[in-house]
């Protein structure tokens, strides 16, 4: 069983490293910086699905209870000015 006090360990690790939120429904929710989810003592406030620009335009309410398991994601690649790895 997971608590809030896990989910801000995750969002204020440092360097921050994404995760994956699984519930006991299966459904997964990935957070790629540590604003995109907002924890209080029952939940979690995370977006629905990744956005290609970054930037979510809505967020769901997952509640900690239904929380089974969170996965570390592979952090993304740094990005470059001009555009070359």
């Amino acid at each position: 069983m997971f608590s809030a006090d896990d989910i801000l360990a995750r969002t204020r690790r440092q360097p921050f490293q994404p995760f994956r939120i699984v519930t006991t429904t299966g459904k997964s929710y990935e957070i790629h910086h540590p604003d995109q989810a907002m924890t209080t003592r029952r939940c979690v406030n995370v977006p629905p699905a990744p956005t290609p620009d970054g930037v979510p335009d809505r967020y769901v309410d997952v509640a900690i209870l239904h929380i089974v398991e969170i996965q570390d994601m592979a952090p993304a690649p740094p990005a470059t000015s001009n555009g070359q790895a």
